[in-house]
This record gives structure tokens, sequence and C-alpha cells, in this order.
């Protein structure tokens, strides 16, 4: 474990609580387990589609109410773009990125209560069984609550038994496969990884040449447990209908637009 000294080139030794790990590293910069009352906070990564900056905001959210309730905090992220890596919002930052090996090292050198995954996206959505299954204690959304979410078999078990209505679906690998069940159901068709929460590599189709296209599309990197596997479902129109209508006064407004 070692800490980055951001003035080492001019001469000034500086204390950070910037951190990174090394294969190469004889001795620890900071002693293991030093940091008492400490949570682990796995931040989102990298900014891609369907994993941007709204999930680094629940990270800061996350060690902020952490810091009130008086806890230490570490944060695991690599984006540099991001809020969660400044220098003041936590009381360690490694700098690495969020995989499973990163973690589990961590995690067996700081000692922390627990780990916090669900407030990252998808990145260290994709490490909750794994974690859960080494033994690593996850607060908040338990591993299985997130499977059951992602997995679109789970998911729709539980809203068969909860009697919640839900579109036409069906598990793909092929895009023939894709054609005849969408012409099967009708057009408009969702065409999204079959294993994941954000809407990375997801599409609508209205017609044969989209759905090919869409479902020819992949993003390796976004949810490897779904083993190339899509989801395809009838696309629910006007499905906001009846709700209740939201003054327009009372509409949250952001950068991006009215929400």
């Amino acid at each position: 474990m070692r800490q980055a000294d951001r003035y080492s080139c001019r001469g000034i030794s500086a204390q950070t609580n910037y951190l990174y790990l090394t294969y190469n590293g004889r001795e620890d910069d900071v002693a293991e387990g030093s940091l008492e009352n400490a949570v682990l906070v796995l931040g989102s990564g990298a900014y891609r589609i369907g994993s941007s900056v709204e999930f680094d905001w629940c990270a800061v959210n996350a060690v902020q109410a952490l810091r009130r309730m008086g806890h230490k905090t570490i944060m695991l992220n690599h984006n540099p773009e991001t809020v969660s890596t400044d220098y003041n919002e936590c009381d360690r930052l490694y700098f690495e990125e969020v995989t499973f090996e990163s973690v589990m090292e961590i995690y067996r050198r700081e000692r922390p209560l627990g780990v916090i995954l669900s407030v990252g996206g998808q990145v260290p959505n994709n490490l909750a069984l794994q974690l859960a299954e080494a033994g690593v204690r996850l607060l908040g959304t338990s591993a299985a609550s997130i499977d059951t979410a992602e997995n679109r078999h789970k998911f729709s078990s539980l809203l068969d038994e909860l009697g919640v209505e839900q579109p036409a679906w069906k598990e793909l690998v092929a895009a023939d496969d894709a054609l005849k069940f969408a012409r099967s159901v009708g057009y408009p068709v969702l065409v999204r990884p079959s294993y994941v929460l954000s809407g990375a590599a997801m599409g609508v189709a209205s017609n044969d040449a989209e759905t090919r296209q869409v479902s020819q599309t992949r993003d390796d990197g976004v949810a490897p447990a779904s083993g190339g596997h899509q989801q395809i479902s009838r696309q629910r129109e006007r499905a906001r209908a009846g709700r209740r209508r939201v003054p327009r006064r009372a509409r949250r407004f952001s950068r991006f637009g009215a929400r």
C-alpha cells in the first residue's frame, strides 16, 4: 500500500490520503487497519452510458452521511473526473480500478466495518455476488437483492408473485431469434443485456433492421455476468398513463432539464 506524494518532484514531502496498491512494494506507507470505525465505499469507475455522474453523486453523499454518523470513510475509485476522488471528500482514497482483486486486498488491509457497493452503479454491482461469497460484509442493499433485480428470470418471478404486470419478454442470444420474437409480439421492442440495471448497450427497435442492429451491439465491459445473453421485451407505450400529474411548478430541474 503506497501513498502518493504530490510534491516529491519539488523536493518537498507531503502527506496525502491518496493511496494505491502495487505488486512491487516491500513495505506499506500506512499501517494496516489503522483507520478505526471505517466503511469502504465503492465508486463508479470510468463514466459510460448508463453509469455516469449520478453514481458519483450517490457515492459522495454516502461518504458524507457516514461522516455525519461518526464513521471514517474509505473510497475506492479511479476516475479523476469525479468529486469522490477529491482529496477532502474521504479519509482515505484508493486510486485503483474497482475490481474484485482490489476490493479484497483493501478489505483485508483496512479491515473496515463493511463495504457499500450499491451506490456506485453497474461496475460495483457486478462484484456483489463474488464479494458476498468471499465473506465480505456488505452494507445496505444485499447481494441477493441486487441479483434479484438484475437477473431477469428472478425479477420476473418476483413481479408474478407480487401481481405486477410486465411486458412479454424473452432471453435470447442470436439476432434471428430476436427478430422472431419481435415479430410475434409487435414493435416497438426493447433490447438490452440480460443481466444489467444500467442503460448501457440498451436500445429500442421499431423494425426488423433496427432489431438486428441493436441485438448485435455489444458492450462487454458492462455486464460480464450476462454471458452474451440479451433480453428483448415488448415496449410499453404510454406506460405513464393514469399516474398523478405533477404540477409544473413542482418539477425538479437540473442542468439536463426538467425531471
